[in-house]
Parts: structure tokens; sequence; C-alpha cells
């Protein structure tokens, strides 16, 4: 016997009041004794089109529904009050498709009612290209067949998402997007188990991705006593694929806003931990950002990780603890992270020496050529390619170049400096020429925010061989204009990369707009690939982002006061609230107006009170999460923003700016769970004309 619990109902369980839940257990553990006793009351219901459903009472009020399978198996289809869960049930219909071996549930009668309607109607459709064959390959239950063939758009398929399983609408949502129906099918057979026993086939990929086997799972226990995440016990196959599997060497991981890539690396940071093989040892934990490392810390410990297995830190911790301890640089070396302490280094080179280059072409070509690729030599330099880089250097060029570079190095030895993409490069190779490889695996989250000097870094802590980097990132949040090549850095992925998908944090409406920001970005996969966010669909859905625009700060910041107490009112806490905006000044001053005009506490990164609105730059939510997002001061002067010397750069300095401001939009768009407010004085923004209202 084997009981199964249908994704969507567990909302409903965790909204359950506490002694229902206690009720829920109960009935669970009654269950796995005897599904047929008394205790159970498994009751059918005579108007019910399907005659496999069955009612169990939960509590007095509370009702379930539950599919039964053959004689020994069952799932928990839906939870909610008796009138309400009767209704649901009243024309669903629970299948096995076999497929994809999965179970489903449709919609009955009516829907193929309006189907025939429809398709009278209707000339072009969304899916006559494709054969019913390789529509109910995909999933496409029979029944439904004159439905789907009456969609005449993206529109017709939103109409009737909640008519179709959901595993249906997803991949029928990537169908209109990709065109690809083979790659498809390719993933449906994949997950499907090739056995001939029942219990196997229960098990397959495609009925765990909406079906949650809880015959046996005490975690369930855990995660409901103590209030904890669904994805903190329960994962997409998808990404369950990529935690358990094994692989040759490093992976690399992509994925849109939301399609829990983090989530996917924490799961597999706790295997590793768990795990116990011959030779390995401790595993790193990494990121860029300081805030999302003290994010996973909180998220890692409520995973219950053995803390002795693994370490977390930023890139830039651990390269200058490791310099230090090892006396790659002295104890009173400074790690210059500010590019404009840097430019005030290199300013100072080209006044004290002649030069026909500017200090701003000399840190680039610092940066970007010398340092990307850890050129140490003339010889080296004159050979090295100069790719985006503008305009060709000559020879004699390149030797003059390489005189400012090395006045730069003496002046930053005199005072004691190292840069950081520097000390990721001093620290790689005394690591490798060392064969010194402190971690066994290393896990990398953000991966697009860093660079080939940190790549380069990240290889050397770890030795080549089988699972030894899981990179993760996502190219189009790629805020800073920084070169990243997996193979320049020494990394091979080749064969082993993987791409989430399913959005499972942010709606529809607020993805689709985020995604409309960065539609013309041109986007690799850091390997010199494209990149494509097609097919990338969210399972949730709420209302459309909101842009507000106002002719003060003061009736801004009233419009985010207001917003905020209805969000309060709503049953929202504070502490699921974030205000952001692009500048710190901006932080600032709408965080010392909800404080000392409205008394609503916040929480500037990280400090201020405990409890209350976070107050963040747009830079500073990347890898976070809020169920409602406030982005403030957000128009025409200020997003994108342009430097006072932007009119001066070429044209592809101009390309990455903007690049790089649609993904920070992009990324502080897809912060958001259910709700988005923005706001801005004067005029619109050009990244959200559409949404804009005066």
């Amino acid at each position: 016997m084997r009981l199964f619990l249908e994704e969507s109902c567990w909302d409903s369980i965790m909204s359950l009041p506490r002694d229902i839940q206690n009720k829920f257990k109960e009935f669970r553990r009654k269950f796995k004794e005897n599904p047929k006793s008394a205790a159970i009351n498994l009751e059918s219901i005579s108007s019910f089109k399907d005659d496999s459903l069955r009612t169990a009472r939960l509590g007095l009020e509370y009702r379930m529904i539950i599919g039964v399978v053959g004689n020994d198996d069952y799932c928990l289809l839906h939870i909610d009050h008796h009138d309400e869960a009767m209704a649901w049930a009243q024309n669903k219909k629970f299948i096995w498709n076999d497929q994809i071996s999965s179970f489903q549930v449709i919609s009955v009668e009516h829907v193929q009612e309006q189907a025939v309607a429809s398709s009278q109607s209707q000339e072009d459709k969304a899916f006559s290209a494709y054969s019913d064959d390789k529509l109910l390959r995909i999933g496409v239950p029979s029944e439904l067949l004159p439905l789907v063939r009456s969609f005449k758009d993206l529109d017709d398929l939103d109409r009737y998402e909640k008519e179709l399983p959901q595993d249906v609408w997803e991949n029928l949502y990537y169908l209109l997007d990709s065109g690809d129906i083979d790659r498809i099918i390719y993933e449906v057979e994949e997950g499907k188990r090739k056995n001939e026993e029942h219990e196997k086939q229960l098990q397959s990929e495609n009925n765990r991705r909406r079906f949650i086997d809880i015959t046996e799972d005490e975690d369930l226990e855990r995660i409901l006593k103590e209030d904890l995440k669904q994805w903190m016990v329960f994962l997409h196959p998808s990404q369950r694929r990529l935690v358990d599997g094994n692989y040759s060497g490093s992976l690399k991981v992509s994925g849109g806003g939301g399609t829990g890539k983090t989530v996917a690396a924490i799961h597999r940071l706790k295997r590793l931990c768990t795990e116990t093989y011959e030779g390995w040892g401790k595993v790193l934990y990494t990121a860029y950002n300081r805030a999302l490392v003290d994010n996973l810390a909180v998220l890692i410990r409520q995973m219950d990780v053995p803390n002795q297995r693994f370490e977390l830190a930023t890139v830039d911790k651990l390269s200058l603890d490791i310099a230090k301890a090892n006396g790659i640089i002295s104890n009173n070396t400074i790690c210059l992270l500010d590019d404009k302490r840097i430019h005030a280094l290199w300013q100072e080179v080209v006044m004290d020496n002649m030069s026909e280059f500017s200090a701003e072409f000399l840190q680039s070509e610092y940066v970007d050529v010398i340092l990307y690729n850890d050129v140490q030599t003339l010889d080296q330099y004159l050979k090295t390619p100069r790719t985006g880089q503008g305009n060709a250097l000559s020879r004699k060029q390149r030797k003059n170049v390489w005189e400012m570079v090395e006045k730069f190095c003496e002046v930053k030895q005199k005072q004691h400096i190292v840069e950081r993409n520097e000390l990721f490069n001093l620290v790689a190779r005394w690591l490798n020429e060392n064969e010194k490889h402190p971690y066994t695996h290393v896990i990398a989250d953000e991966i697009q925010d860093l660079s080939n000097p940190e790549l380069r870094f990240l290889r050397a802590l770890t030795p080549e061989g089988p699972n030894d980097l899981f990179l993760v990132g996502d190219p189009y949040q790629r805020i800073y204009s920084r070169k990243l090549n997996f193979k320049q850095a020494g990394i091979n992925i080749q064969g082993r990369s993987r791409r989430l998908r399913v959005n499972y944090r942010t709606t529809e409406e607020i993805k689709r707009h985020a995604v409309s920001i960065v539609s013309g970005i041109e986007a690799d996969d850091f390997d010199g690939n494209a990149e494509s966010l097609k097919g990338y669909v969210s399972l949730l859905h709420g209302e459309a982002p909101v842009y507000q625009l106002f002719a003060n700060k003061n009736q801004e910041f009233d419009a985010i006061v207001t917003y905020i107490n209805q969000c309060l009112e709503a049953g929202i806490r504070a502490n699921d609230i974030c205000v952001a905006s692009y500048r710190n000044d901006s932080v600032d001053s709408i965080a010392n107006y909800l404080t000392r005009n409205a008394g609503i506490p916040c929480r500037l990164w990280n400090r201020g009170d405990k409890d209350g609105v976070h107050a963040y730059t747009f830079h500073r939510m990347k890898g976070l999460e809020f169920r409602v997002v406030i982005l403030a001061d957000v128009s025409a002067g200020t997003i994108p923003y342009r430097a006072g010397n932007y009119n001066e750069l070429d044209d592809e300095q101009k390309r990455q700016i903007d690049q790089s401001q649609r993904s920070l939009m992009y990324v502080a768009l897809t912060r958001a769970i259910n709700r988005v407010f923005i706001t801005g004085c004067g005029e619109p923004s050009s990244f959200l004309t559409s949404l804009a209202k005066k």
C-alpha cells in the first residue's frame, strides 16, 4: 500500500489550524496501518463523476478527497471545508496515464463541451502542427485532446490552466514557447520507469513531479511540527536528478529566477555532507554576495546539514584568509575591493608617467585582459587575444601598456595593496603549485557574478575528479560587467550542463514582465554558447505588477506606506516585505521615512530591527525572496542609470551597461513571490513604459 499527496494539497495542509494538522498526522498513521478500517471511513459519493474518488473526515468541518488506484494505492487530492471539497470533486476524474507513467487529475464533461464549441469558431490552432500521438506522449490525456486542439494561442492555454493537469499545462506552455516537442518527449520518456511492476511505476520521476509519496516519509512530521518550507523536504524531479546525480567531473546548473537552483544546491550540500565515500572530505559552499551567504546560513541550519563537514564563505573572504594563512601576502596587505580606489591609483600612475592611454583604458585592460587571462609576462601579453576590448593595439602600444602595468604594480607594492582579481590569481597559482586542495567538493552559487580569476580560484580549491564542482547561476542575472568563460578558466563542463525551467517562486504575471525586460539581451551560457529563456514557465498565478508615478517624493513615500499597511492588514508579515531601490541614498531615505513618519520598522540589510520591512538595494536582493517587493525611485532618471561619462563610452561599453541594468531590474522583479509595487517620480523608466500609470 502506498499513500501519495498531490502537490497542490501541500498549501492546504500548511494552512490548516494546528489541531487539524495533528488530526491529519493521526489520519496518516491509521491509514498506514489499515486504509480500509472504519477509523479511516473511506466513502464513495454517488454524485461524483468518477467512482474511484472517496471522501474521508478530517475533524468535523474538513473533508479529504482521495483517489483509489487498484486495491492498494491511494492519493490525497484535495482538502477543504466540507461543501467546498465536495464541489471540487464533483466533476473531477482521477486517472493513471500510461503514456507518461503518472497520475493525473482532470475536469470532465463541461470541458469537452466547451472544446467542441470553441473548435467550431476558430480556424488557426496553436497545436495543429503536432499529431495526436505526440500530444499524448507529452502527457495530454485522450479525454482532453479536443480541448487542447481548440487552443488558438497562449491566452487560450492560460484560460484553461485549471482544467488541465499541471504537468500537461507546463509541457504545452514549453511547446508554445520553444516549438521543440521532441525535447519534451525525450524528457517525459526519461522520467518513465522502464518496468512493468506497478510499484516501481508509481515511483517514476514523472509521477513524483506532482505526487509525493508520504507513506513512510517521516520528514512530513518534522515539516509540520517546525513549520518548515516545502522545498526543504520535497523536490521536483528535475531538481532531484541534480541532487542525487554522480558526475564524472564538474556540473553547471542554470535557470531563470525562482527555478530552484539554490534549493538544489543546498540539497546537494546535504547529500555530500551526509554520505561518506572513500576520499570524501570537507565541502565548500560559496557565493559572491555577503547578504546571500548570510541567508544561506539560516537555510542550511534549518536543513540540518552536519556543520563539521562543510564551510560557508564568500569568495573574497576565503581567498584573503587562505592568502594570509599561507604567507602568499603579508598580514598588513590591503585587498582593494573598491573599483574607485583602484581607479585613483591608475590616475596617480598616469599623472606621473608619460602614456598615450587614459586611466580608464588602462584599468579596463589590466582587469579584463591581463588579470582575466592571468598574464604574468610581457611575452604572454603580446600573444594574448583582446576579444571585445575595442580597437586593436599595435605591438608598440602593448609594450607601452605593459610598462604602465609595471608602474601600477610598483605603486601597489609600496602601499601594500593587492587588487582582488590579482589576489584570486595569486592564491590559485600557489594552491596548484603546492598541490594544496583544501576541499573535495565545491558548490558555488550565483556564479554569473564572478569572473575568470574567481573561477580559476574555485578550480584550484578542489582536485579534478568526479563531483568536484557544482556551479549554479543564471546568465540573465549578470549584473556586473565581468567576463566569464569556463574553458578559459580551466573548467570542463562538456556534456555536464543542466537547465531548470520551472519557476516555483514568482507568479507567471510577474515573471512575464521580468522576462520582457531582458528579452533583447544576448546572454551566453558561460562557455561561449547562447543561452535562452524559452520554456521558462511559472506554475503560480496572481496580480500583475503595478507601476505608479508621482509628482514628488512625499507622494511616492506616502503611497508606499499605504501599500505596506494594506499588506500588513491582509496578514502579510513585515519580514515578508522588501522595499528596494537602485541607490543606497534612496534606500536610506525610504527607510527613514517608514520608520520616523509611519512607525514601520525597517531592516537595512544586516542591521536594524529583528522584525521589520527589509530595505535593500537591488544588488543586495540577489538570491533572496519575499512575498511582497516594492521597487522605489524607478523612473527615467534612475533606471537605467547613466553615469556622467556615459556619452563618452563606445558602443560595446554602452551595450554592456544597458545589459547589466536590464539584468538588475530582472533580478529585482523575480525576488517577488506574490506582489510587486513599483513607484517613481516624473517620467517612467524605459524598461517599464507598458506598466506605467500616473
